[in-house]
């Protein structure tokens, strides 16, 4: 108001006696001459005071406009920013003739106490408003303490000590998904064997949480085995690990994004890669925009981040006996490799008997299919072509590694092809012994080597692989019942850890028997230089990782999330962390809680048909999105070929009418070429006559020839040249 009064608010923060923080309006004189008023009170100069809800205030001597003062409803509610007024109202000396007034306390009751009352009860006029003032002005040299907030830690995933318990260890008595609050201590952290051994060597077992996954079916009595026999038989994250995928024995990829995921974890997508073809490996490219799929054809498939179709690789000969002159491959695919460090290189191994590397950006193609660059032909001592189970690229992408099935392990060069690999061990895991799985370290020193016939696992230097080479690890107890199955190393390359398999329940269960369950076994990996014993080694430590019945055929432990996930026959996956070495990944979608539906949800749920005829609510059925109802991708060559079937773009001319015409109004649809015809040749109706004989009748009374045959009748042969020909050799005979 010019230079009268000023109007501000202030925030007064409770504590101790104090109540709760509340706002509170200030009108302030600013030494005006005309002053200021309140309720017909002129205020003193440059004083404050807290205006209340009703009060008039008056700016000047300008006694025509008044301004009435209305607060919120939030500020009409006690104020706690002056509680404490009346007791500093003995301080004040004007109010030295108060004594006798009844102090600002509600009784002796505890209850009473926090309930809000006036603090200046008692108080009246000019006492009451100095007062006031007083504690305004006391707030006002007060420092505002601000405390951070805090947020209650949720409950992330369920304890490792409840149903996956190390093995021989005993769950609590109150385990669970409550089997109490994730704190530090090793007592809390999945019970003191995992909490103890997970704290020195590094491992991030002290939670799992699992994956929901529609492969996971019901045992029906023609297939017991838990999941339906719907094996996830590849597994893969991208190299940041914001997501992960599952590849399943159904022939479909299902995708899991962990920033758009709840606690449930659900997947955002399913997608088919080839019908009819179960997946058999996966990988993603070194910068997490694509992935490599191999299924069971001898066709690899090169997809987005989502699941589109990129490009597909070609096939080869089939009659072909050398694989080195076939384009692609011509049986299963078995494992699939993206390289390290270029982003459009890539391998394949096939049973076949070859490993191809492919260029996706060379552009050779045959049918719009890639063609493959390199072409790797695995042998075996004797020369004999076998086939290629495994695959794999160093760190640094200069070697390659190559399984088969006579037990060989294979290092060629990554840049060029010869006839025989650079380093080769014959019978790794024993004589016969099929390779499964095959993998380096991060670091690229060690290589793992996996059989599917063993046991064991066993870890090699890689540097000075030969075939006299040992191996420095031999970690037994291990069965497999899949080919695919893989082991993972740690991230420092100090520890090594892999599933174990075991056999699926019988269609007649025996009575008081429990099911074996697959378990994931961690090995401490020698270091460098120590002297190599060749002795199977007994795991560190051993957790139940799947259901009754089911084994684990895929395992991956993450660089950056410091997560392992392992995938299981029976079509689940599930993770392994830790809520201080794991970073991101489940943590993500595990603190978000479950997503809780609504009361018409549910009641849309509970009405919904069931069985065969029943949707889900949450599921929106579009036909015409189907693969069948879509236009059909055209190549160049089918295209024109459909163009020149079309008359208008082929700029085809219009075809006359066929048949027979007897006469009459031929057709409406008469082209030009007939109505020029038509008009030039008047009332004379050709159709059905001997065009021979019409012609001759133009020849009556009139003669072709020339001057010089003229009186000469044998101008026109009398007889055919087929007739002479046969009067001739009658004439010999």
């Amino acid at each position: 108001s010019r230079r009268h009064a000023a109007l501000y608010y202030v925030v007064r923060g409770g504590g101790g006696d104090r109540p709760a923080a509340a706002a509170a309006l200030v009108l302030q004189d600013l030494g005006g001459k005309h002053g200021t008023y309140v309720d017909g009170v002129r205020m003193e100069k440059n004083s404050t005071r807290e205006v209340q809800d009703g009060n008039v205030v008056l700016f000047g001597n300008v006694k025509e406009r008044e301004f009435v003062v209305q607060l919120p409803p939030c500020m009409k509610i006690g104020r706690g920013a002056i509680a404490t007024a009346a007791a500093e109202k003995k301080t004040i000396g004007d109010a030295s003739s108060n004594d006798d007034a009844p102090p600002n306390a509600s009784g002796t009751d505890d209850n009473d106490a926090a309930t809000a009352q006036d603090p200046f009860e008692g108080l009246s006029g000019r006492e009451r408003r100095e007062a006031e003032i007083a504690a305004m002005m006391a707030s006002l040299d007060e420092n505002p303490a601000y405390q951070k907030y805090s947020a209650p830690p949720p409950p992330r995933g369920e304890d490792v000590d409840a149903d996956y318990a190390p093995i021989g260890q005993k769950p609590a008595a109150n385990g669970g998904a409550n089997a109490g609050a994730s704190t530090t201590s090793n007592s809390q952290r999945g019970g003191s064997t995992v909490g103890n051994i997970g704290g020195k060597l590094g491992l991030p077992v002290t939670k799992t949480a699992p994956f929901a996954s529609s492969a996971s079916a019901v045992p029906t009595p023609s297939d017991p085995r838990p999941g339906g026999g719907r094996a996830l038989s590849a597994l893969s994250l991208d190299p940041a690990g914001s997501r992960l995928v599952t590849g399943c024995t159904d022939t479909s990829l299902r995708l899991y994004d962990f920033n758009g995921m709840d606690a449930d974890q659900n997947a955002f997508r399913e997608v088919t890669v080839e019908e009819g073809q179960p997946i058999t490996a996966l990988c993603h490219s070194n910068t997490g925009d694509r992935m490599l799929v191999g299924t069971t054809s001898a066709q690899p498939m090169v997809v987005d981040r989502d699941g589109r179709e990129i490009i597909q690789f070609a096939k080869g000969d089939v009659y072909m006996t050398d694989m080195s002159k076939t384009v692609g491959h011509t049986a299963a695919v078995t494992d699939v490799a993206w390289h390290p460090l270029e982003k459009d290189k890539v391998m394949t191994a096939s049973i076949d008997g070859s490993a191809r590397m492919w260029n996706l950006s060379s552009g050779k193609t045959v049918f719009k299919k890639l063609k493959c660059d390199l072409v790797y032909r695995a042998k075996n001592a004797k020369g004999i072509r076998t086939a290629a189970t495994a695959c794999a690229f160093h760190p640094s992408g200069r070697e390659i590694c190559i399984g088969t099935t006579d037990g060989s392990i294979q290092i060629w060069d990554g840049t060029r092809v010869k006839s025989r690999p650079d380093k080769v061990i014959y019978d790794a895991h024993g004589p016969g012994m099929a390779i499964c799985f095959v993998g380096y370290s991060y670091d690229g020193k060690r290589l793992v080597s996996r059989s599917s016939d063993d046991t064991s696992a066993r870890v090699w230097e890689a540097r000075r692989l030969s075939r006299s080479s040992k191996p420095v690890l031999i970690a037994a107890g291990i069965p497999s019942l899949f080919d695919g199955s893989n082991c993972a190393f740690s991230p420092d390359g100090k520890v090594l850890v892999a599933g174990t398999s075991v056999e699926p329940p019988r269609k007649k269960k025996e009575e008081n028997k429990v099911e074996a369950r697959g378990t994931i076994r961690f090995y401490r990996i020698p270091p460098e230089g120590s002297t190599v014993s060749g002795e199977a080694q007994d795991p560190l430590l051993e957790l139940n990782a799947a259901a009754p019945g089911a084994s684990i055929v895929k395992v991956a432990w993450h660089h950056k999330l410091k997560q392992i996930f392992v995938a299981a026959s029976d079509g689940s996956c599930r993770v392994f962390y830790d809520e201080i070495m794991s970073k991101k990944g489940a943590l993500l979608s595990a603190a978000k809680g479950v997503k809780r539906k609504d009361d018409l949800s549910l009641l849309l749920e509970s009405r919904a048909p069931q069985g065969s005829m029943g949707l889900g609510t949450d599921k929106i059925i579009a036909p015409h999105s189907l693969p069948m109802y879509r236009d059909e991708k055209l190549t160049a060559g089918k295209r024109k070929r459909e163009e020149l079937k079309d008359p208008v773009k082929s700029k085809r001319p219009q075809a006359p009418e066929g048949g027979v015409k007897t006469g009459g109004q031929t057709s409406a649809s008469v082209n030009f070429t007939q109505f020029v015809v038509k008009s030039t040749i008047k009332n004379k109706n050709i159709a059905g006559k001997d065009p021979r004989e019409e012609l001759f009748k133009y020849m009556e009374g009139k003669s072709f020839a020339s001057k010089a045959y003229e009186g000469d009748e044998r101008v026109l042969a009398s007889k055919t040249a087929e007739q002479e020909e046969e009067e001739m050799k009658s004439k010999k005979k």
